[in-house]
């Protein structure tokens, strides 16, 4: 009659859950996971965060394969078929990494200051919390894919913006903010 209690550094197993919340096959043993798993688009692949990278595993044939070395690589999300985006400590704070093949590509810093990324789901926008240098606060950034190197914002009437979602038509932007008091769920367009 107890609540189960998450620690870090605890090994869990991933694993399929039933609707009616039963255990299912296990998908991968014991690891010390940490934030994030994603599945990927065609449903045949998953990423999952651990405290020695990212690993991605085959849904087919039960294959592993390491995606990055990095010990704070977390919040993996899927761009596209085959394209990650990812955050990883560098220098104390949280940066945003887009690699275009997860299997084998090249690992490029799309943001400084950067987490909680969401993909839309036509895959060509990669949405996330960003502090701007010098600023205190949080705000819903985005970039488009085709042009990574140019981070838009939300503007600031959606200051200390967190957790930001899309909708499945990525016309709207859905975060959680304090800004007129409590903390309060706020939709906005791009």
């Amino acid at each position: 009659t107890g609540t189960a209690q998450w620690k870090p550094n605890e090994e869990r197993r991933l694993a399929w859950f039933t609707m009616d919340g039963r255990v299912g096959d296990t998908i991968a043993p014991p690891q010390n996971w940490i934030e994030g798993v994603a599945l990927a688009p065609d449903g045949k692949r998953l990423v999952a965060s651990a405290d020695d990278g990212l690993w991605s595993y085959d849904l087919t044939g039960g294959a592993r394969s390491r995606v990055t070395n990095g010990r704070s690589d977390m919040t993996p999300q899927w761009v596209g078929r085959t394209g990650l985006a990812f955050v990883r400590t560098v220098n104390g704070a949280p940066t945003l990494f887009l690699k275009r093949n997860y299997a084998a590509g090249e690992e490029d810093v799309i943001a400084d200051n950067a987490r909680f990324p969401t993909v839309t789901a036509d895959g060509r926008r990669i949405v996330f919390n960003r502090r701007p240098p010098g600023d205190t606060e949080w705000q819903v950034a985005w970039v488009d894919v085709d042009r990574p190197t140019e981070v838009h914002a939300l503007g600031p009437a959606h200051r200390g913006a967190r957790f930001p979602g899309v909708s499945p038509d990525g016309r709207l932007v859905v975060y959680v903010s304090g800004e007129i008091g409590n903390d309060e769920i706020f939709l906005t367009r791009f």
